[in-house]
């Protein structure tokens, strides 16, 4: 199911962020990684996400199922997370398409404070 986990290698940002990732910098080991690594994509768990304020979140693939019943806003993709050994920070990547000439792609840092996971940076990659 190409739902939700999406393979961040497989997509074309990933070279222009490597070839402009700054090395020295507290996630670049954890950015090479989310490029670098094999992942098969893997269907993320809808129930798990509590705060959806008036949204209602449905597979890509059920769409087509359900044509007319409900109206696409958006399509959000994220790819799974890259953490440091110390499970402290962590890394991802997530598109979001509004539109044919509507969408961004980011990059999202995150770090573990206070046992609550936090997001510290965003590097945008594509806006359309």
């Amino acid at each position: 199911m190409n739902d939700s986990l999406i393979n961040f290698k497989n997509n074309r940002s990933a070279e222009r962020l490597r070839k402009g990732l700054q090395e020295d910098s507290e996630f670049g080991s954890l950015v090479t990684s989310l490029i670098s690594v094999d992942r098969d994509e893997k269907a993320l768990n809808l129930s798990l996400i509590k705060n959806r304020g008036a949204y209602e979140f449905e597979y890509i693939s059920n769409k087509d199922k359900v044509k007319g019943e409900f109206e696409t806003i958006a399509q959000i993709h994220i790819s799974r997370m890259a953490i440091n050994d110390r499970a402290d920070k962590a890394c991802f990547y997530m598109s979001y398409y509004c539109g044919r000439l509507c969408g961004f792609g980011i990059i999202v840092y995150v770090s573990k404070i206070d046992d609550t996971w936090k997001i510290v940076k965003e590097d945008e990659l594509w806006v359309s």
